[in-house]
C-alpha cells in the first residue's frame, strides 16, 4: 500500500515535466477540435459553444503551463497546486469531449466515426504528454472515451453499438496500461539520475578527502626530513672534528666511511624535500633536452616564489 501511494504521489518535477511537454501539445489540441467541429458540419449553438469552450480551455491550460515553466524554481507547494489546477482544467476538457460525443451521436454514424478518430487520437496524445501525472492522464482518457462509448450505444442500441462501445473501453484499457508503463519508466529514470548524482557527489567528497590526506602526508614528509637533517648535520660536524684529531689509519678510514654514509643519508633527505616540494606545488618540474655527463635529458626544478 505504501509503494502504491508513493507511486501516485506527484512531485514538483513531474508537474514541470508535464507542463514542458504539454505546453505545445495544447496547440495541436486546438487544431484537432477545430477540424472535428468542421467535419461534423453542425453550426448550431451547442456545437459553437463546444468549440469555443474547447479553444478557451486549451489556451488557459497552455498559458498555465508556460507560467509554471517560468516559475519551476518557485516554491514546491505552488507547483503542486499548479498540478491540481491542470487536473481540474483537464477534467473540464474531458467533459467537453463527452458532450461532443453525445452531440455527434445525434447526427449520423459517419460523423460519429470521424469524431471517434479525433477523440481516439487525442486520448493517445494524452498518454504521451500527460503520463508524468497519471490522474490527469486517466481523466483525459476515460471521461472522453466513456462518453464516446455512450454515444455509440445511443446511436445504435443494438449489438453493433454495444460491440463498438466494448472496443472503445478496451482501447481505453490499453492506453491506461501504456500510460502506467511510461510513468514507471519516467520514475525509474528519475531515480537512476538521482542515484548517479549522489554517487558523483560521494566520489567528489572522497576525492577531496584523498587530496587532503595526500597533502597531509606531503607536509609530514617535508617536516620529518627537515627535522631529521639536523642530527645528520651534527654527525657530519662530529666526523669533521674527529678527522682533525690525531687518529691512526684504521680509525681515519672508519671516520671517512661514516662521513660518506652521512652524505648519502643527507642526499636521501634532500630527495624527500624535493618530492614534498613538488607535491605541494612549490616546485615545478621542467624537462629539457641537454647533453651532460652522457645523459640525453635532465630534469631541472624552478622554485616558485
Amino acid at each position: 500500500m505504501l509503494l502504491q501511494a508513493e507511486r501516485w504521489r506527484v512531485e514538483p518535477w513531474q508537474v514541470v515535466y508535464l507542463c514542458e511537454i504539454g505546453s505545445r501539445a495544447w496547440f495541436i489540441h486546438i487544431a484537432v477540435v477545430t477540424l472535428a467541429f468542421l467535419a461534423q458540419g453542425d453550426t448550431g449553438t451547442l456545437a459553437q459553444l463546444w468549440l469555443a469552450g474547447m479553444v478557451v480551455l486549451s489556451l488557459v491550460i497552455c498559458g498555465m503551463c508556460q507560467y509554471a515553466i517560468r516559475r519551476k524554481s518557485a516554491d514546491d507547494r505552488w507547483l503542486i497546486r499548479a498540478g491540481w489546477a491542470h487536473t481540474f482544467l483537464t477534467t473540464l476538457v474531458a467533459l467537453f469531449w463527452f458532450l461532443g460525443a453525445v452531440l455527434a451521436a445525434r447526427s449520423s454514424f459517419e460523423n460519429l466515426l470521424l469524431y471517434s478518430f479525433a477523440l481516439g487520437g487525442t486520448a493517445l496524445g494524452a498518454v504521451s504528454s500527460q503520463h508524468s501525472v497519471l490522474r490527469s492522464c486517466f481523466i483525459s482518457i476515460w471521461i472522453g472515451l466513456l462518453g464516446l462509448a455512450v454515444a455509440h450505444i445511443l446511436l445504435d442500441p443494438g449489438a453493433a453499438g454495444a460491440i463498438n462501445a466494448g472496443m472503445i473501453v478496451l482501447y481505453g484499457g490499453a492506453l491506461s496500461i501504456l500510460a502506467v508503463r511510461m510513468n514507471r519508466f519516467l520514475l525509474s529514470n528519475r531515480g537512476l539520475a538521482r542515484n548517479l548524482d549522489a554517487q558523483l557527489a560521494e566520489l567528489s567528497r572522497e576525492h577531496q578527502r584523498a587530496e587532503e590526506a595526500n597533502q597531509a602526508k606531503t607536509r609530514f614528509l617535508a617536516n620529518a626530513s627537515h627535522d631529521l637533517r639536523q642530527p645528520v648535520h651534527a654527525i657530519g660536524m662530529l666526523t669533521t672534528i674527529l678527522r682533525q684529531s690525531s687518529l691512526n689509519d684504521e680509525a681515519r678510514e672508519l671516520v671517512d666511511r661514516i662521513d660518506a654514509s652521512v652524505d648519502s643519508l643527507s642526499g636521501l633527505f634532500q630527495s624527500l624535500l624535493d618530492v614534498s616540494a613538488v607535491d605541494l606545488g612549490r616546485v615545478v618540474p621542467r624537462p629539457r633536452s641537454s647533453i651532460w655527463a652522457g645523459c640525453s635529458t635532465s630534469l631541472r626544478f624552478r622554485m616558485l616564489r
